[in-house]
């Protein structure tokens, strides 16, 4: 089948996928995630599965920027050079990283470090870290998620550009309480080329980009 809604119905353990003349069975998966996958409510999965190199985020917010991010690194849009990118839970990171060690390909998780980079992230993942798989989130416990990244790498710009009367404790509170809007209030930014010249990437995402390339 092409339909990777039929696919994701099936057990993932008894599925074999064929791309690019190769196939894979995924017959070590165990018996948790191939579950967590069949209860999955969307086609996540068989993207990931198919795509040669994939980056993984954490939410919304993420999924809303970091397109746009890459375009302005790259000159060009994340698909083309054969990525594709899926927004999962935090809790769901593992379950993509299980299947993802039985795949041939590179994946870059962009997440937040939540306050303790060595806790949440070296010590969380150290199982999964491997030449094809690899973590990004900024090292400082202060910066703890994006919205805090992206205030603290343009504070200038974001209260030059978002500040309104409504924002009455602050961009940064408005971030944190209004994520996907504030992700899209910047997106619509950013489609003035100019604004870039006073826009930050961080350089945890700068980071992840040129890694998975």
């Amino acid at each position: 089948t092409h339909s990777n809604m039929i696919a994701t119905r099936l057990d993932l353990k008894n599925a074999i996928f064929i791309s690019n003349g190769k196939s894979t069975k995924l017959n070590d998966l165990d018996k948790e995630t191939s579950s967590f996958f069949q209860k999955s409510p969307d086609n996540s999965a068989l993207d990931f599965i198919l795509a040669k190199k994939a980056v993984l985020v954490e939410g919304n917010a993420e999924y809303i920027l970091l397109d746009s991010f890459y375009k302005h690194l790259r000159k060009k849009e994340m698909f083309k050079d054969e990525i594709a990118m899926i927004s999962v839970g935090g809790l769901s990171f593992k379950r993509y990283l299980e299947l993802a060690r039985n795949l041939d390909k590179k994946i870059a998780v962009i997440t937040d470090n939540d306050g303790d980079y060595k806790k949440n992230i070296e010590e969380t993942y150290k199982y999964y870290i491997s030449e094809s798989i690899k973590i990004f989130a900024p090292k400082e416990a202060e910066i703890n998620t994006f919205e805090v990244c992206l205030h603290k790498c343009n504070e200038e710009f974001i209260n030059k550009h978002l500040q309104s009367s409504k924002m009455s404790k602050g961009t940064l509170a408005y971030m944190l309480k209004n994520k996907s809007e504030a992700a899209f209030r910047i997106l619509n930014l950013l489609e003035d080329e100019e604004h870039w010249n006073d826009f930050k990437i961080p350089d945890h995402i700068r980071e992840a980009y040129e890694w998975i390339n």
